[in-house]
């Protein structure tokens, strides 16, 4: 952490320090141009490559040239600085504060129309190539990735997830069949039904599944318990109207 901030101190020293050593303007143009582009690499921001600074260079580089011819001293230093900032900040913003700046400078013929169009043109088209890189770096596909070996697996879950669901539903659903038989059988013995009778109504189930049954039968209070508790206890079903009283 220590050492980025070094970075930015060294960074904003170079940027405001005196640019007189340079013979010409073009120089300090060459310098932001690479020096940012090293530094932005180096703290590995999500963002340009190389090829859109160079397009932002030789827009600079352009307005330097045009703005030459420019009288107005104060829109000449504003467009001198909004072609700098173009270098320092790459971005949507800046590319329009230029632009505004270049069409401002034609309207008040300061600039011929024909350079003005060609500046135009070049700031729409690194905008696009801005774009493009952010959107390239935010979705991570510079490179066509095959998706096809990464879900493989996971393209076989649903079908185990669904066969997992209709075997649960066909279990509840005899579950259920049967509990509603056992109900019904219950209710046919008005003096109780035991659990010997049961087991010989259906001989099929086992006598600990036919007494989860009862369990849940008796717990939904579909029946009820009558007498005496253990082997000699017997059941009777609980009618509609027992049940709507409840």
């Amino acid at each position: 952490m220590n050492s980025f901030k070094g970075i930015f101190k060294f960074y904003t020293v170079i940027f405001h320090f005196d640019f007189s050593i340079f013979n010409y303007k073009i120089d300090r143009l060459f310098f932001l141009t690479s020096f940012h582009y090293i530094l932005n690499s180096f703290l590995m921001y999500p963002l340009l490559p190389k090829s859109v600074f160079d397009k932002a260079y030789d827009i600079s580089f352009a307005v330097f040239r045009v703005v030459a011819t420019v009288n107005n001293a104060k829109l000449k230093s504003a467009l001198e600085d909004s072609a700098v900032d173009l270098i320092l900040e790459i971005n949507d913003q800046a590319v329009d504060k230029l632009g505004a700046l270049v069409r401002l400078a034609t309207s008040v013929n300061e600039m011929k129309t024909l350079n003005a169009e060609v500046l135009l043109r070049e700031l729409d088209n690194i905008k696009v190539e801005i774009q493009s890189a952010i959107s390239q770096s935010a979705i991570g596909n510079e490179d066509e990735v095959d998706l096809s070996n990464s879900f493989a697996d996971s393209s076989e879950q649903p079908v185990h997830k669904q066969e997992d669901e209709e075997k649960d539903i066909k279990i509840n659903s005899n579950i259920a069949n049967r509990q509603s038989a056992i109900l019904s059988f219950i209710r046919q013995l008005p003096n109780g039904c035991r659990m010997r009778d049961l087991i010989v109504k259906f001989p099929e189930v086992s006598e600990r599944t036919l007494r989860n049954d009862l369990h849940d039968l008796t717990t939904e209070g579909l029946v009820e318990r009558v007498g005496s508790q253990g082997p000699f206890a017997s059941f009777r079903g609980v009618t509609k109207k027992e049940i709507i009283a409840l």
